[in-house]
């Protein structure tokens, strides 16, 4: 079956995680006081030297560092490029994409330091992402979405137009990837799937296309809640193409390069392009209220074994 997808946003953590280590003279850990010392950092390392085991010191802790006494007096210190605990009800956890159901039928990933909510379907937003400042931004499909297929990060919106699935996965830090999965030619050639606009609605956050062909969103002191790519398309072919009809590739296309999402296997699929893939960039116009992609028809047309899919992603400022 011929098939093909289009993905669209993503907020993609890249996560770094420094460590240090401070140690503290012995004589600053003390025990005459039968309350103990009163400063977290003492208390910890009094604890941890008289137990043996690390101490955690949680007046410190913030969704990117931590500090823990060691039995011997000294703490280490890691710090992390991006969120890596968010709290919850007063206490620390893990930064978790797995989507849960909200009492309004929408869904949203269980901790993540931006906010997010996927559809439950319907005419509404497919996604709106909130940044910790309160910013927001919402994307409405061309389309009504039916009942999604929840699977731990990924939401399937089956037969969202005729021959096209949409596959939504969240991220750990608040933002999504989607994937229009196109599966056969008569798909490939709805007007909808050729030029795709998907309506925008900010709240304290300006969008603005970059000269490489992505796209900002920016909060009125400047900085930028999130930042995007340019899109990309890639067609479902494999490094085997003996048995696959012959086609003029337009020069703009190339193989999957090593910077493009790469697929788990030999095989093209929503995660990224396989190894025989076509992947080219595809043209965003932004514009206030709406995202409009236009893919290459030639790829789209091409007499081949396989489709092409479209990828668009939006990060956080700082992934690489």
């Amino acid at each position: 079956m011929l098939s093909s997808s289009v993905r669209r946003l993503a907020l993609l953590p890249v996560t770094g995680v420094l460590l240090g280590a401070l140690t503290v003279p012995a004589g600053a850990v003390t025990t005459d006081d039968p309350s103990g010392p009163s400063d977290p950092l003492l208390a910890a390392q009094a604890k941890a030297v008289a137990d043996g085991t690390p101490v955690p010191v949680d007046a410190l802790t913030s969704e990117t560092d931590s500090v823990t006494a060691q039995p011997d007096g000294s703490f280490t210190t890691t710090s992390a490029v991006l969120p890596v605990r968010v709290q919850r009800e007063g206490a620390w956890v893990p930064v978790d994409a797995t989507l849960v159901a909200d009492a309004d039928g929408t869904y949203s990933p269980r901790a993540t330091p931006n906010g997010m909510r996927l559809s439950g379907g319907g005419s509404g937003p497919l996604a709106t992402l909130t940044d910790p400042a309160g910013h927001t931004m919402s994307l409405t499909m061309p389309f009504a979405l039916p009942t999604p297929q929840i699977s731990s990060d990924t939401a399937l919106y089956p037969s969202v137009l005729p021959g096209v699935d949409l596959s939504v996965s969240v991220t750990d830090q608040g933002g999504f990837s989607d994937v229009l999965i196109v599966h056969d030619a008569k798909a490939a050639a709805d007007p909808r799937v050729r030029r795709l606009t998907v309506a925008t609605d900010t709240d304290g956050l300006d969008l603005a296309a970059t000269p490489a062909g992505g796209m900002t969103a920016t909060a009125a002191d400047g900085s930028v809640s999130y930042t995007s790519p340019p899109p990309l398309m890639w067609d479902s072919g494999t490094s085997d193409t003996s048995t696959a009809p012959t086609a003029a590739r337009p020069a703009s296309f190339v193989r999957a390069a090593a910077d493009a999402p790469v697929a788990p296997s030999d095989a093209s699929s929503t995660a990224g392009p396989g190894p025989g893939a076509q992947v080219g960039q595809v043209p965003m116009t932004t514009a206030d209220d709406a995202i409009t992609l236009a893919p290459d028809t030639s790829l789209l047309d091409a007499p081949r074994h396989a489709l092409p899919r479209l990828h668009r992603s939006l990060r956080e400022p700082g992934h690489q």
